[in-house]
């Protein structure tokens, strides 16, 4: 409704229509995502604006959880048959120890607010910590409980390097 463009020729030219990702954390956008979106992208409701210590219960489990099954309520409710689009989170912070002990992060804007909440700390998808292999299992057991297969690991690509590049060996 508010751009319209005709007769365009998008280069390159792909073989297969471009997924749409819809991402966002609160109910109307999540039920957009389930009706319409290849991926839905599971994120922090940010109703104030601001980051603050009343946006960490955002981070739990439970409530992406709830994001996600809120998705696949609308996804079911517009008759979807393909199950739904897959579901892509953020890993907002990083912490990933070396063989010789030294930590590296990669860290995002909510990174503070999470580190300053230790029990957020303890059962988020939002957060890597330890060593790759660690990293990996933290990775693979979020995607057995919750389904995201699609992942942004933080702002740091060397940081979060070796976690891709053991990933893409498997």
């Amino acid at each position: 409704p508010h751009y319209q463009l005709d007769e365009l020729e998008g280069l390159p030219r792909t073989a297969r229509p471009l997924p749409l990702l819809i991402g966002g954390g609160g109910p109307r956008i999540l039920a957009l995502a389930g009706r319409r979106a290849d991926i839905a992208g599971i994120h922090p409701t940010l109703r104030s604006g601001r980051i603050g210590p009343k946006l960490a219960p955002e981070f739990s489990a439970e409530r992406y959880e709830s994001k996600i099954a809120q998705v696949r309520r609308s996804a079911a409710a517009a008759g979807r048959t393909d199950g739904g689009p897959e579901l892509q989170a953020t890993v907002y912070l990083t912490m990933i120890q070396d063989s010789h002990g030294e930590v590296r992060s990669s860290r995002s804007s909510f990174s503070d607010l999470i580190a300053d909440q230790p029990d957020v700390l303890a059962d988020t998808p939002a957060v890597l910590s330890g060593t790759v292999d660690d990293c990996i299992e933290q990775l693979v057991g979020w995607r057995e409980q919750l389904g995201i297969s699609y992942w942004h690991l933080g702002p740091d690509i060397e940081a979060v390097a070796p976690i891709v590049a053991k990933l893409a060996g498997t």
